[in-house]
């Protein structure tokens, strides 16, 4: 369980709890423990029995607080837990049958974040993801960067809901100080009352100015022991006789987008700039297909206009013969253009071919080629 009762009765988060006090569960009133590891604080039973209850508690408190705000609104449709057959996957929330809210209390590793974003993507839907329980924290941390998104007014933004105290939390301008990369966030609060607030709110982005690296920042890097650090030092010695403190020495360091892999003094000596897999940043639209039809107006332009006014027919044909080869991106429809273009000063009689995806022209309409 990730809170308890202290011995006030006041609801403690594993994250905020302190070892030397005492806690207890909010279910049975049992004494608790608190687990501390290198990956998340937790509260287990004395002896060892698992106890979800807490957990449900707070996920289904959060999820109630979210369905009476959206309630304010006038949506079509709003439901709760509706199972999606086709994708075998049941949102918290969801919102006119388009949009799927999901408010994330336990912890969850990347492929399965991965899989449901893009298990809503292929039925059409996008998802909207609420940071809660295990994930509630003061700062933005490493855990938090595959969640990310992004929007025009919030940057690179977080949002989490905090189901006990009744509030809000928007991380927004999230990015990268320095050469290790350090996580910079703007921070707002919004109390349940305010919840509204959320929706119409548009900060004033402070601008975060460089940093040049100094003195400690050089030590630190000199201390980076770990494999690949090592790795990468001795490969840029080697192509460099140089070692990479001496080569980033008053090295100046811009914020960048927290989307990297690799740290900023890295990549600086010439590392790739490898991506993050955060599912909700990474999904692209389909390119449009390429707009032919500017490329031969201009061609168009260019040529002997007169020419073209003596086989106006023949124009409106090409143009016609364009448009459908773009939205149908048929080879034979712009092979015939081309053969049509090249061919309007010569009337020589041709034999007539049909290609696919002109049913709506007339053999009439259509200008006599050879058989392509």
């Amino acid at each position: 369980m990730y809170a308890a009762l202290d011995k006030n009765g006041v609801l403690i988060y594993a994250q905020n709890a302190q070892k030397n006090k005492s806690y207890y569960c909010c279910r049975c009133s049992s004494l608790v423990k608190l687990v501390a590891t290198d990956s998340r604080n937790y509260f287990r039973h004395i002896n060892k029995t698992d106890n979800s209850i807490n957990e449900r508690q707070i996920h289904v408190q959060g999820k109630s607080m979210l369905l009476d705000l959206l309630e304010k609104f006038k949506l079509k449709s709003l439901e709760s837990e509706v199972y999606l057959s086709k994708i075998q996957q049941r949102p918290d929330i969801l919102i006119n049958h388009q949009t799927a809210i999901e408010y994330q209390c336990a912890k969850i590793n990347l492929e399965t974040f991965q899989q449901r974003v893009e298990g809503y993507r292929r039925i059409g839907m996008e998802s909207f993801w609420i940071l809660g329980g295990s994930y509630l924290t003061k700062k933005i941390q490493r855990e938090h960067l595959k969640f990310l998104n992004f929007n025009c007014d919030w940057g690179f933004y977080l949002l989490m809901l905090d189901s006990i105290q009744k509030r809000l939390i928007l991380f927004h301008h999230i990015k990268f100080l320095g050469p290790f990369n350090r996580i910079f966030a703007e921070k707002i609060i919004f109390s349940k009352d305010n919840f509204l607030n959320l929706f119409t709110f548009s900060p004033k982005h402070n601008p975060v100015g460089s940093q040049q690296i100094n003195g400690q920042m050089l030590k630190k890097l000199r201390q980076k022991n770990d494999h690949k650090s090592q790795q990468f030092k001795l490969e840029f010695y080697l192509r460099n006789q140089l070692t990479v403190e001496e080569y980033l020495e008053n090295r100046v360091f811009y914020p960048q987008k927290p989307i990297y892999i690799h740290p900023a003094w890295q990549m600086a000596c010439g590392q790739s700039k490898t991506l993050l897999v955060q599912p909700l940043l990474n999904y692209k639209k389909p390119k449009e297909p390429p707009q032919l039809w500017k490329l031969f107006l201009l061609m168009l332009l260019f040529a002997d206009y007169q020419r073209y006014l003596l086989n106006l027919s023949k124009l409106i044909t090409v143009l016609e013969l364009t448009y459908f080869s773009v939205r149908g991106s048929s080879r034979s429809n712009i092979a015939l253009m081309l053969l049509l273009m090249s061919s309007w000063e010569d009337e020589s009689p041709k034999s007539v071919i049909i290609t696919p995806g002109l049913d709506s022209f007339s053999q009439s309409k259509t200008t006599a080629v050879g058989a392509l």
